[in-house]
C-alpha cells in the first residue's frame, strides 16, 4: 500500500486593499470643496439708543378698515366708500410718521374687494398694510 502523505493546506490570509478607496474619497472631497459655493452671510447693523435719553415707546396711530361678507367697507363702524378710505389713509400718512393700517376682512369677503381696498390704501401712501381675517 502506498503511503498517503497529508500536506498541510496552504491558507492565504484574505486582505482588502483600501488604498484605492481612500484615493477616491480624497478626490470626491476635493471635487466638492472646489465646486461648492460659499455664501457670505449678511448681518445687520444695529444701533443702540443713547443712555441719556429715556426709552419712550409711543403707540402707533391705527386705522382699521373692515370689509364685510356683503362687500360693505366700514371705518369706525361707519359704512364708507373706497374714495373715503383713500382720504382717511392719506390723512393718516400726512399727520403721523408712526402709523398702522389694518384691513380686517370677514372669511367670506370677496377677494377682489380686498385687492381693490389694498390698492386704494397703497395708492393713498400706506407703505405697509396688515391683513387680518376675522371669524
Amino acid at each position: 500500500m502506498k503511503d498517503i502523505i497529508f500536506r498541510k493546506a496552504q491558507t492565504e490570509e484574505a486582505s482588502i486593499n483600501i488604498s484605492p478607496m481612500i484615493d477616491m474619497v480624497f478626490i470626491l472631497l476635493i471635487f466638492f470643496v472646489v465646486t461648492s459655493v460659499f455664501v457670505d452671510e449678511l448681518g445687520f447693523e444695529s444701533t443702540t439708543p443713547d443712555s441719556d435719553k429715556p426709552l419712550v415707546e409711543s403707540d402707533p396711530v391705527r386705522l382699521e378698515v373692515n370689509l364685510d361678507d356683503n362687500g360693505e367697507v366700514r371705518i369706525r363702524q361707519e359704512i364708507v366708500s373706497y374714495n373715503r378710505v383713500g382720504m382717511e389713509v392719506r390723512r393718516l400718512v400726512a399727520t403721523s410718521n408712526d402709523y398702522t393700517v389694518i384691513l380686517s376682512a370677514m372669511p367670506k369677503a370677496n377677494a377682489g374687494s380686498m385687492t381693490e381696498l389694498l390698492d386704494v390704501m397703497r395708492l393713498a401712501g400706506a407703505t405697509f398694510v396688515s391683513l387680518s381675517l376675522e371669524g
